[in-house]
């Protein structure tokens, strides 16, 4: 019998393509041919299918752009794919820039796991001094990591037959080196935050001003090649190209 592919479900509507940067260079031509020419041919078959209406979405974790320099990715297909590019915030920005926002989504994420687990059907929460350390912990597997670690302590909060997650329920789970985030927070209070004398008129305008700094610095150290500034800045190509042009510095 005859078997309809995802592009041919997906016409009139939206396919989504999740880790992009993941497809071999010998599949990426595939899609490639596809998008340039708005066509398919489906497996077994001499007939050619156009591509009437179908919304491309793609995801990746990855820097494309760095992976199209090392030759690791088609050129052709990222500058197709790349009609509009929105870089989503790690967990770490979400919790310094709209903390009452990570908070509701960490009621999402324990209703998630509630309504997926039937053995963990109950109304999950953090202690406060839980809650605490998740905000002063960097998060460097962002919302995979938040979302596995949270599920496991609901799993040690329900053995003590509670639904209030504990430190420990957190910490325990956690594979980085939590000392860091120990010895962060104290470098903190030692520095800045028991001082309010030390502290600015407006800390975001003051971490802004920082953070423009930075970008002016890698800029020139890097000659002004975008690419090699978001490498010395740790961050996407996509990313910094997004700051350069929302404050007028490219």
């Amino acid at each position: 019998a005859d078997t309809h592919g995802l592009l041919d479900k997906a016409q009139g509507g939206t396919i989504f393509f999740d880790e992009i940067g993941e497809i071999p260079l010998d599949k990426q031509v595939i899609l490639l041919r596809a998008l340039e020419d708005r066509c398919y041919q489906p497996l077994g078959s001499t007939n050619i299918i156009k591509m009437d209406n179908i919304r491309i979405i793609a995801a990746t974790n990855q820097d494309l752009y760095t992976k199209c320099n090392r030759g690791d990715f088609r050129a052709d297909l990222y500058y197709r794919l790349s009609m509009y590019s929105y870089t989503v915030p790690s967990v770490r920005e979400i919790i310094a820039c709209d903390i009452d926002y990570f908070k509701s989504s960490l009621k999402g994420i324990f209703k998630n796991i509630s309504n997926k687990y039937e053995e963990l059907n109950k109304n999950f929460s953090c202690s406060q001094e839980a809650l605490d350390f998740i905000c002063r912990y960097s998060w460097p597997g962002n919302f995979r990591e938040l979302n596995h670690v949270l599920f496991l302590a609901c799993i040690e909060a329900n053995y003590r037959n509670s639904c209030v997650c504990e430190l420990n329920d957190i910490k325990e789970n956690i594979h980085s080196s939590v000392n860091e985030v120990d010895k962060q927070k104290n470098f903190l209070d030692d520095n800045l935050l028991c001082d309010c004398n030390k502290w600015p008129k407006n800390v975001f305008d003051w971490i802004d001003d920082y953070k423009k700094d930075f970008v002016i610095k890698a800029m020139e150290r890097s000659g002004n090649k975008i690419s090699k500034a978001a490498a010395l800045l740790g961050i996407s190509y996509q990313k910094l190209d997004y700051y350069l042009k929302n404050h007028g510095l490219k």
